[in-house]
C-alpha cells in the first residue's frame, strides 16, 4: 500500500497481532486501518463519517489493548470509566488534545522504542482528571493540566521525570511506587522541575525521589500534602544534589517534616521539620547533602570558639524562600551511625564561620535523635547547617573572695582541666615572685587544687596579682592576665 497518507492520525498497536491501528483523515472521513509490521500487510477495519465523529471516544464500558498509541494532531478523549493499556507507551505529537478521564496505561510490555514512556509533544495538550500508570518516563514538552488527576510512576526500573524543552510538570497526585532497589529505586527529575498543585498530594512510599539540581515543590500547604513509608532503614525519601531541593509550602503552625535523604554512598534518611510561628503563607526548601560540609567549603574547622566539633558525614542545606515568620526548625539523625551530638551550627556568611545556635534541646522522634532551635529568623542568606559538639568553654574568672564565708573561695577554672590536661598554672605578685605553680601533668589536675590566695599558709592581701596558664597543647599556646583578691 505504500506509505499512508494522514492529516490526523491516531496510532494503536495492537498487541495481539503486532499491528499499527492507523485512524487516517481523508476525503471527510477517518479510515481504520491496520498495518501489520511482522508481514508488512494492511487491511481496511473501519470507515468513520468526519460529519458524525468530530474525535475518537473510549466509551466507558470499552478496554483498549494496544503496544503503542500515537497522536498526531487528533482529538482524544478517554471517558469516565474507560480503560486503556498501551505496552509500548503513548505520545501525543503536533497539536493533539488528549483528555483522560478513566484509566491509562502505558507498560514496558513491548519491544519497541517508547517502551513504557508517556509523552507530551508539540504543541499538544493534556488534560482531565483520570488516572495515569507509567511504567517507564514521563516527559512533557508542552503542556499538562492534572485537574484532579492521579499519576503514578510504578515501574521497577529509574524512572525520570522530564523535558526536551525544561517544561515543568505540574502533578495534581503523584505517588511512587515499585520493586527496585539501588538506583531502580529512584524516580529522577531529569533537566526540569516538577511539583504537585495546590490541591495536590505527593506520595513517596518507600521509593526514591531524585530530584538531582532540580527543584520538586510541594504547593499544597496540608501538613499531610507528603506521605512516605517511615519503616526504619527503608523510608521513602527525597534526594538532592547542589542548588536541588524538595520544597514546601505551608500556611499553618503545625510541624512540617521534610524526608530528606540520599543513596549516594551510604544510604541515609535525616529528615527536617519546620514549625512556622505564624499561620501566614510560607515557604521552604530542604536539601540532604550525603557528604562533609568542607567539600562545599563550609570548612568545619573554621568555627567560633562555642563550637568544638562538627559532623563530617553530612549536612543539611534549609532556607526560607518566601515568608518572614520565624520558625523551630528541627534536624534529626541516627546516633548509632552518625555519633551523639548536641547541637546545630549554622554558617554565618559574613565572617565565613559556623556559628552555634545556642544550647538546644533535643528530642527523639522514633529511632531518629532530633536537635531543635527554636525560633529561628533564617538571618543571612546561608543556608548550611551542621550538627555539632558545643565546646566545655574554659572561663578564666577575673576574681575571687578567700575571705573564709565559703563562697567564691577557690580561684576555679572550668573545664580547664578537660580542655588541657596538662596545663600548667602559675601566680605572681606585681614584683614578678612566683606565689603559686601548679603542674597537672606530675600534680593531678589542678580542679583537686586550685589556688585559694594563700602563700605557705599565708592569705594574701586585697590587689591584683597575675597569671600565666600554659595549656601544653600542640601549638603550646598559653594565656596571660590580672586575678584580683576582693575582700567582700
Amino acid at each position: 500500500m505504500g506509505r499512508i497518507p494522514s492529516v490526523h492520525s491516531l496510532q494503536i498497536c495492537d498487541s495481539f497481532f503486532d499491528a499499527h491501528i492507523f485512524f487516517v483523515f481523508k476525503n471527510n472521513f477517518y479510515l481504520a486501518i491496520a498495518y501489520n509490521y511482522n508481514t508488512q500487510t494492511t487491511a481496511m477495519l473501519k470507515l468513520f463519517d468526519l460529519r458524525l465523529l468530530s474525535l475518537l471516544t473510549v466509551l466507558a464500558f470499552s478496554t483498549c489493548r494496544a503496544q503503542i498509541f500515537s497522536s498526531n494532531s487528533a482529538l482524544i478523549q478517554v471517558n469516565s470509566g474507560a480503560l486503556v493499556y498501551s505496552n509500548g507507551g503513548i505520545d501525543l505529537n503536533g497539536s493533539s488534545q488528549f483528555t483522560n478521564n478513566g484509566t491509562i496505561y502505558a507498560t514496558k510490555n513491548s519491544t519497541l522504542p517508547l517502551n513504557g514512556n508517556f509523552s507530551i509533544n508539540g504543541s499538544s495538550t493534556c488534560a482531565g482528571n483520570g488516572t495515569y500508570y507509567i511504567e517507564q518516563d514521563w516527559k512533557n514538552n508542552s503542556v499538562f493540566t492534572g485537574g484532579s488527576s492521579t499519576v503514578h510512576l510504578y515501574g521497577n526500573t529509574e524512572q525520570f521525570i522530564t523535558s526536551d524543552n525544561s517544561t515543568e510538570t505540574i502533578f495534581n497526585h503523584l505517588i511512587l511506587t515499585g520493586s527496585g532497589s539501588g538506583t531502580d529505586k529512584r524516580k529522577t527529575l531529569l533537566n526540569t522541575n516538577a511539583s504537585c498543585g495546590n490541591q495536590g498530594n505527593l506520595t513517596l512510599n518507600n521509593r526514591e525521589l531524585a530530584t538531582e539540581g532540580n527543584t520538586f515543590s510541594v504547593l499544597n500547604p496540608s501538613l499531610s500534602a507528603i506521605a512516605f513509608d517511615n519503616t526504619f532503614l527503608a523510608e521513602g525519601f527525597v534526594s538532592s544534589i547542589l542548588s536541588g531541593s524538595l520544597v514546601r509550602n505551608t500556611n499553618s503552625t503545625q510541624n512540617y517534616i521534610f524526608p530528606v535523604g540520599s543513596s549516594n554512598g551510604t544510604e541515609r534518611f535525616r529528615a527536617v521539620t519546620i514549625q512556622p510561628e505564624a499561620n501566614s503563607p510560607q515557604s521552604y526548601a530542604v536539601r540532604f547533602n550525603n557528604y562533609s560540609a568542607d567539600i562545599d567549603s563550609y570548612f568545619l574547622i573554621q568555627h567560633e570558639t562555642l563550637i568544638d566539633n562538627g559532623n563530617s558525614l553530612f549536612y543539611h542545606s534549609i532556607e526560607r524562600i518566601s515568608g518572614s515568620a520565624n520558625a523551630n526548625v528541627g534536624v534529626q539523625y541516627l546516633p548509632s551511625s552518625d555519633g551523639d551530638w548536641k547541637g546545630l551550627a549554622h554558617w554565618f556568611l559574613p565572617i565565613q564561620q559556623w556559628n552555634a545556635l545556642g544550647d538546644l534541646p533535643q528530642t527523639i522522634n522514633g529511632n531518629y535523635s532530633e536537635i531543635l532551635r527554636s525560633g529561628w529568623n533564617f538571618p543571612d542568606a546561608s543556608n548550611a547547617y551542621a550538627l555539632i559538639n558545643p565546646a566545655d568553654i574554659i572561663i578564666i574568672p577575673t576574681a575571687f573572695t578567700p575571705d573564709g564565708d565559703g563562697v567564691n573561695e577557690l580561684w576555679e577554672i572550668p573545664n580547664l582541666d578537660k580542655q588541657y590536661p596538662n596545663n600548667v598554672v602559675r601566680i605572681y605578685n606585681r614584683w614578678g615572685s612566683l606565689l603559686y605553680e601548679h603542674d597537672s601533668s606530675t600534680d593531678g589536675s589542678y580542679a583537686t587544687a586550685p589556688w585559694d590566695g594563700t602563700v605557705k599558709g599565708d592569705l594574701m592581701p586585697v590587689g591584683s596579682y597575675y597569671y600565666i596558664i600554659d595549656f601544653n597543647n600542640l601549638d603550646n599556646k598559653s594565656v596571660k592576665g590580672i586575678v584580683t583578691i576582693v575582700n567582700d
